[in-house]
């Protein structure tokens, strides 16, 4: 063993790139290492650097799978009785979040995944968040500005970009105020997540192509803002409610306009989804919409919500994508949800979902009516999610449940069913609803064939109880994660195989986060420099511009990649699930040719231009110009972003261009590099 701890000891000194270690001041020691100190037997995917920070309260690692990357911050919960074990699985635990997985989602952005995992010191394990994330971030930023007595091996500048994760959500705008104290000029983009940036949350699309946003302003209540103006700040929902509804309806009475179905609408993506990336439809002049989907009576309730929250709306744009191709309507699927009406997916699911939901499951009960719960009082508790303070399923009133209908709270004992079933204990209940065999009794009644996880644990659904889950949930057609993580492989596989089950994973459907993020407040705020506040959050029609811009983006990808899925899957028998995966690395491959070739292509100004027309969302474009964009995006201090973007774009344009074709597509880049690339973007 000691001679082991010594091997490693050598290992890292000559691992080491970057160290503050001989900086008189500082908060935490810092190292920056290559990707050496990893045993390439347990670390198999390829890691482009690694971060170790330890200092007074906490000590931590972050990973990044590219040079330019993002990826979120995540404060390890423990105690003193768990300390060394939360400890010992942290190595393993951010390179499963960050260089493994988070990159998978990050097809449409130009930053590869990444992810920090900061673990309290056990004395400080409670009342101490900030300032053992100030340890971890304050250290990274130590060798990110330089000093004198910073030792520098590596002899390059880095970006480093953080996001909100477990425990870290309301840290982040110190994170960044820190850093402009601190002296670093791109302060902003240093984390998402912010007060003072565009939530991804918030914000929605009404069937009639209006922006709103829901805020959350105290004791006053919830401020509807459509189209960057309060309508109404209330505590009633149901005022918020017939607010959205009335907006809707007096315009669907004064405008005669043709609802575009669906199914027509998916088939030219379909068709489209390999030519609208080439440039023939420029990605930032997105149409008013996909198509109005198609109304009937049991929707007059939900408030026409066509769209809410931009992880939702790629979940959403995954799962109309797909019930269309296989000739399903969204109305007459019965869904079940897990996460509830106080998370941001299941607050948005329930928005903007047009047919019945049987079941919900969340913190606070399983709430379950196989005539569907009644839509008026689950929106009002969702729109409960933007005051304070949030309220979970338990917020229900029973009285609203059909005669076969229940609730069952969490913390229940002895409670009696509507078909005279004894639940001894509603934790139990809870915990095993979902593969207990028990159960099928309710929901064989309910016909559920959609499900969307939209909260949930790790592997709720594994190897082990897949086979419970399936004989429970028999009538299931569809299946689209919008949680992440929550079927494992294992069961992803079986449900694939024993199945005539379609699952999308979350790796496709759920992007719509981190595509939002990355370009409301990274490259935005690159772009608008010291404007920022006064050119977009200031400035109400183009920040409500922007939003929409970039929400029906997300919805664009996400409804390319599931045509392109299914393609793919139709051609081959290879699983949906896996295809998620393989063709994220196909596109990191390509993307490692563009990068061969990137001096040559930086050569032709007129194509990184068509690169960035394609990127960029419109209203940057119309605000700034060609000239201001290129200035900036050349400047020395960022041109590994710019450079990230040229080469991602270019790949996964390609991709959705050329997917289903992909190893002859990859011969004629082999074959002519320059050629290839001027028809994906032509």
């Amino acid at each position: 063993l000691k001679y082991d701890i010594f091997k490693f000891m050598l290992r890292f000194v000559s691992g080491t790139l970057k160290t503050n270690f001989y900086k008189p001041e500082k908060r935490s020691y810092a190292f920056r290492f290559d990707n050496s100190i990893l045993d390439p037997l347990v670390f198999k995917q390829f890691v482009h650097g690694i971060f170790y920070v330890n200092g007074h309260y906490a000590c931590g690692t972050h990973m990044r799978a590219g040079d330019i990357a993002r990826g979120g911050l995540r404060l390890i919960r423990v105690k003193p009785s768990n300390h060394a074990a939360e400890l010992d699985n942290a190595v393993l635990l951010n390179y499963a979040l960050g260089p493994k997985a988070q990159r998978l989602k990050h097809k449409d952005i130009c930053e590869s995944g990444s992810k920090g995992v900061v673990v309290p010191h056990a004395d400080y394990a409670r009342g101490y968040s900030m300032d053992a994330l100030y340890d971890y971030t304050e250290g990274i930023m130590d060798l990110m500005l330089g000093h004198k007595s910073i030792i520098d091996y590596y002899g390059k500048s880095e970006m480093i970009f953080f996001g909100p994760d477990e425990g870290t959500a309301p840290l982040m705008d110190s994170i960044s105020y820190h850093a402009r104290e601190r002296g670093y000029k791109y302060w902003r983009t240093i984390t998402t997540g912010k007060s003072f940036g565009i939530p991804h949350d918030t914000y929605g699309i009404l069937d009639n192509g209006d922006i709103f946003g829901l805020f959350d302003r105290g004791e006053a209540g919830t401020d509807l803002q459509i189209n960057g103006e309060s309508v109404v700040v209330t505590t009633d929902m149901d005022k918020i409610l017939d607010t959205i509804s009335e907006k809707t309806g007096r315009i669907e009475e004064n405008t005669q306009r043709e609802e575009i179905d669906r199914s027509e609408e998916i088939g030219r993506s379909e068709e489209s989804a390999r030519t609208e990336e080439s440039g023939h439809i420029k990605e930032n002049a997105p149409s008013e919409e996909n198509g109005h989907i198609e109304e009937n009576d049991s929707n007059e309730k939900n408030g026409r919500i066509e769209k809410s929250g931009m992880t939702t709306t790629c979940i959403m744009g995954s799962f109309r994508t797909l019930i269309s191709h296989y000739n399903a309507k969204e109305e007459n699927l019965n869904l079940m949800m897990t996460g509830g009406p106080d998370g941001d997916l299941g607050a948005n699911e329930i928005q903007c979902y047009k047919g019945k939901i049987c079941l919900l499951i969340d913190g606070g009960s399983i709430l379950f009516d196989p005539e569907g719960l009644d839509k008026k009082e689950l929106m009002k508790i969702a729109f409960m999610r933007h005051t304070s303070p949030r309220a979970n399923s338990l917020a229900f009133p029973v009285e609203k449940l059909s005669s076969n209908g229940f609730m069952v709270p969490l913390d229940a004992k002895e409670v009696t069913l509507p078909d005279g079933t004894f639940v001894e204990n509603g934790a139990m209940f809870h915990r095993n609803f979902l593969t207990d065999s028990a159960t099928r009794n309710f929901i064989s009644q309910a016909n559920i064939e959609a499900f969307i996880p939209c909260g949930g644990f790790k592997d709720t659904i594994n190897h082990a109880n897949v086979h419970g889950f399936l004989d429970n949930f028999q009538e299931l057609k569809f299946i689209v994660e919008g949680a992440n993580i929550f079927f494992d492989d294992a069961s992803r596989r079986h449900i694939a195989t024993a199945t005539t089950i379609k699952h999308i994973k979350d790796s496709s459907a759920n992007k719509g986060g981190v595509f939002s993020s990355s370009i409301a407040e990274v490259l935005t705020a690159f772009l608008l420099g010291e404007d920022y506040e006064e050119k977009l959050l200031e400035d109400v029609a183009t920040k409500w511009a922007l939003i929409k811009d970039i929400m029906l983006l997300v919805d664009k990808y996400s409804v390319a990649e599931t045509s392109m899925l299914i393609h793919i899957h139709e051609a081959t028998s290879i699983p949906l699930f896996e295809l998620s995966e393989k063709t994220s690395e196909q596109i990191f491959a390509l993307q490692a040719v563009c990068e061969e070739n990137l001096p040559a292509i930086l050569e032709d100004e007129s194509l990184v231009w068509q690169v960035m027309e394609n990127y960029i969302p419109g209203i940057l474009i119309t605000k700034l110009g060609r000239e201001a964009i290129m200035r900036i995006l050349n400047s020395d201090e960022i041109k590994a972003y710019r450079d990230a973007i040229i080469t991602k774009k270019i790949s996964s344009m390609a991709f959705y261009k050329y997917g289903l074709e992909w190893d002859a597509f990859m011969a004629k880049i082999t074959e002519d590099f320059f050629s290839a690339v001027a028809a994906i973007v032509e």
